[in-house]
This record gives C-alpha cells, structure tokens and sequence, in this order.
C-alpha cells in the first residue's frame, strides 16, 4: 500500500495559531553556502553515502537564543560562537521553568543546572551530535558521537560512564570508501583488524581516536541521534544516517529496526504516544502513531533556491504540545504546523545560518549567562 504524504502547502497559514515560542538553537556554521556546496559535491560518491570524504578543519558556529511570535523571529541573539554546536536539550519544571540544559559542539558536551555546571569529554567523542537528560533524573545524560558511531550515557554527578555502545561491535562495522565504493572495515580491536586484513579485505583500525578521524561519507552507521525511549524504560532509539532508518537499542547491546526506508534521518524521538522521525533528505517528517503513521511532506512548500534542485534537507524536527516544529535548511525556516488543526507557519531565519537542533528553552538570566561565558569567540 503506498504511502499518503501530507501536503503542508495546503494547510492553512496561520501566524497566530501556537502563540510565543522561546528556543534556543544550535548553529553549526554561519556559512550555510559553504556546507551546502559539500553535500552537493558528496552525491557524487561512488560509495552513495552522503557527507565529506575528508577530514576538515570545524567550523565556527553558535548558540542562538531567538523568541517567535506572530509569523516572525522577534529577538534573536547569540549567546555564544563555539566550534560546530549540534546537539541541545532542555529540561523544565513543573512550572515550565528552565532547569537543565546541555549542549555539544565538536567534541565536549556542556552542562547547566542552577546549582552546578561541568564539561565532559572523552576518548571517544568527535563529531557529537545529541545531548538528552533523562525524563526522570537530570543526572544522568545520554550523548550520540556520531564521528565514532559511538553511544555513551554518563553520571554528570559524578562524570562516570553508565553505559556505552559501540556500532562496529555489534553488527555495524561495514562503511565504504567514498571514492571506490568498496566496503571498508572500522574496529578498535587489533587482532579483529589482523584477521580481517588476513582475509583480504580493507579495514580501519582506530586506536587513537582523538587522532584518527572518519570522513562522513566512512562510516558504518552515523549515528546522528540517540535518545530514551520513554515507553520502554531502559531501551534507547537511534537514527541512522547511512542506514536510513531508526533503530531500538537494548542494555544488553542488541538492537532491532523500527522505522525504515528514511533519507538521511535525524532525530529519532518518541514523544509519550507517538515517535517522531525526519527524513532529511527526503524533506518528510514521519509521525509514527500507536496503530497508525502520518507523512508530512514538506517538498512543496516555498522559499527553497531552484538550484538545489530535487535535493532536500529538513535537519530535524521536534514536538511542542501538539505542534510539530521543523529545521528546513534549504528554506531557511522554521516550519511550525500543527496535524491536528491542519495550521501551518514559515519562520524565516537569517540566510547563513546552518541551524541544527533546537530546544523549547524559556529565558533564564543564569543559563543564559552560562552560555554566554562558554563563547570561544569573542
């Protein structure tokens, strides 16, 4: 049965209908042109997989404080410029106040509470994409290194690693050279790179892995997300950018596949009855319901350069009350809709931003501060 994609052009525009939304967003660069020619360029890979083929130098983006209203960006300001920030979270009170909030950007994650705020590195931290508290405890953080296909929990009161996940040790150990298409191996483990290098086939041995990075369009799985699933306690969901799909992650390692057939997906979230998904390249966000699913397309909707052509990037996607708030790249919006009264608006943002996550944050003089004080350029 083929799917019935929902056509956001023909709901209704509507400027007033979700009221004032504070947010802070994360900007990965402020030369949006600059990443738009690499991923272009990248769809020539022999390999298929989408993203650069070689190691770069980070850019410099920033945390971005921005209030909505009315069918415009009212204030934006930016707290902070940070190499590559990708992933935030907040976390908010019963009173909807700001209580927690982290953020990553390239390889350290930053944490706030009111009372105490650290830094957390490792080893195994490169190209971070996703911070997320727990829903039950503000201690405990979940992360998603997408340079490593690495997963890792950690204890903030004590900064001791929960729990982590390797892909290339659990069935996730094939990526492609970009160049030839073929496949190409990724362990840590020595004696696994001699036996595969023995059977004759090609194979990245990282042992050092602040020092040995993997070009986008190498690795295995990408995992560009990683969140709690809030109706399995203990279970984790993951997208999977090369795999196109998201998946479910058990403590004991094991993992099964929930939602397929996505582009490039980003944010794999379950959001107390339904799961959310963003095919980013397919400019589809997918709402998936207990005993139904929702397609949203977003392809027609106006203000994308014709030169992108058939090209799309809806970076991700998250859930406010029953609005559904998505990152088109390729529009430079903000796009809120709500699927249940079929309402729709386009928030324009500045041309040069490469905006990539975004999380409901009412304004908190110490947090904002906070960010303020992590700025690396000033």
């Amino acid at each position: 049965m083929a799917i019935q994609y929902e056509d956001l052009s023909s709901y209704q525009r509507d400027p007033h209908f979700y009221g004032r939304l504070d947010l802070i967003l994360t900007v990965k660069s402020f030369d949006l042109q600059a990443i738009r020619a690499r991923y272009l360029k990248s769809r020539a890979n022999a390999s298929g997989a989408s993203g650069s083929v070689e190691r770069r130098a980070p850019s410099t983006g920033g945390v971005v404080r921005v209030q909505v209203e009315g069918g415009r960006l009212q204030s934006a300001e930016v707290l902070a410029r940070l190499k590559e920030p990708r992933g935030i979270d907040a976390l908010l009170d019963e009173q909807q106040q700001l209580k927690a909030l982290a953020l990553s950007a390239e390889n350290v994650v930053h944490w706030w509470h009111k009372d105490q705020q650290g830094l957390l590195k490792h080893p195994w931290f490169s190209y971070l994409h996703t911070v997320q508290f727990h829903p039950e405890d503000m201690h405990r953080l979940l992360i998603s290194s997408s340079g490593y296909d690495y997963i890792q929990e950690t204890d903030l009161k004590c900064g001791e690693v929960i729990f982590d996940w390797l892909a290339w040790e659990h069935g996730f150990d094939q990526g492609r050279d970009p160049g030839s298409g073929e496949p190409v191996f990724l362990t840590r483990d020595a004696e696994r790179a001699s036996v595969l290098q023995a059977e004759g086939k090609s194979c990245m041995l990282i042992q050092d892995p602040p020092e040995e990075a993997i070009p986008t369009a190498r690795r295995a799985a990408f995992i560009n997300s990683v969140c709690y699933n809030r109706d399995k306690p203990g279970e984790l969901l993951a997208t999977f950018f090369h795999k196109g799909a998201v998946y479910a992650i058990e403590r004991n390692g094991s993992s099964r596949e929930l939602i397929s057939g996505l582009r490039n997906p980003h944010g794999g979230r379950n959001y107390g009855t339904g799961m959310l998904a963003t095919s980013t390249a397919a400019g589809k966000v997918i709402w998936k319901l207990p005993g139904a699913e929702r397609h949203f397309d977003l392809t027609t909707l106006p203000g994308k350069d014709p030169t992108l052509g058939d090209w799309e990037w809806v970076q991700n996607s998250l859930v406010c009350g029953d609005l559904i708030i998505s990152i088109d790249s390729n529009r430079n919006a903000l796009v809120i809709f709500e699927p249940l009264g079929k309402k729709l608006d386009m928030i324009a943002y500045p041309e040069e931003w490469a905006v990539q996550d975004a999380a409901i944050a009412p304004p908190d003089e110490s947090a904002d501060a906070w960010v303020r004080s992590l700025s690396e350029v000033r």
